[in-house]
């Protein structure tokens, strides 16, 4: 296990306590503060941004990361491809989403490219932010392939069961892909064992990865997104701990020299 993906908690009676300091050399907990940090603090687009980073973005790159892992990692025959708003290879908004389909097809080696005449969900994801597959050394097509929506907020469950791989395929592709892709849905809070089964029931056609499942299989995260979630983190903390003080939840910590 990747000290990045570790567990930072330990249950101490009835208090619940950070045992390991996210902020560390090795980041130890990290990716599990980050998820958490980002179910906690508001996700309005006014608001989320911090240090110019904007965690909806990181979370995405994050997915498709655990995904990759969970579908066997990178080779010569699987892979992951990041559609939603944080892949900037194409900049055009009319332009970008065709492009990315493209991009898919090519490496699907199914699928033939942008259908014609398709209408583009513009500067949108199209209801599919992260692509994962594993095919066959035949190159063959009839690849394992998953479509994953990464919702993060408190509004989630509204969205589940909602992901419609079929109809993406049918929208964009020019000609369907020979297996339906597996509907995934990814989010960043942690569903309760009791809740698990309600859940499931909305979302049986399809995988769901909540806060444990991404963190268990985000062993290979770059330092690019580690030090993003450090530095956003590192704020946001920082932000809601001035907030509770402002709102008189909490004390302020007595300033150094004070008279006792």
């Amino acid at each position: 296990m990747s000290p990045v993906a570790a567990y930072p908690f330990k249950i101490d009676g009835d208090v619940l306590k950070l045992v390991a300091d996210p902020f560390e050399a090795n980041h130890t907990g990290l990716l599990y503060v980050f998820l958490l940090a980002i179910t906690r603090v508001s996700m309005e687009s006014t608001s989320r941004r911090l240090k110019n980073i904007d965690p909806t973005l990181l979370f995405e790159e994050i997915c498709a990361e655990s995904l990759c892992q969970f579908w066997g990692g990178r080779s010569v025959i699987s892979d992951v491809f990041v559609i939603g708003t944080s892949n900037k290879t194409a900049k055009d908004d009319q332009g970008r989403y065709p492009a990315l389909i493209n991009s898919l097809s090519k490496q699907l080696q199914e699928g033939g490219g942008w259908r014609k005449g398709a209408k583009s969900p513009g500067a949108g994801d199209g209801g599919l932010d992260v692509a994962v597959w594993r095919r066959f050394y035949d190159k063959r097509p009839g690849a394992l392939v998953g479509f994953a929506q990464c919702k993060t907020g408190d509004r989630w469950r509204e969205h589940l069961g909602k992901n419609n791989p079929g109809s993406i395929c049918h929208a964009y592709f020019s000609t369907p892909l020979v297996l339906t892709p597996l509907p995934i849905y990814m989010v960043p809070c942690r569903v309760s064992l009791d809740e698990w089964s309600q859940v499931m029931r909305k979302h049986t056609t399809g995988l769901l990865f909540d806060r444990c499942r991404i963190t268990t299989f985000c062993t290979h995260l770059s330092n690019e997104i580690i030090e993003g979630c450090v530095s956003w983190v590192s704020v946001a903390i920082d932000r809601e701990y001035e907030d509770l003080i402002a709102k008189e939840i909490i004390s302020a910590p007595a300033t150094r020299g004070a008279a006792s």
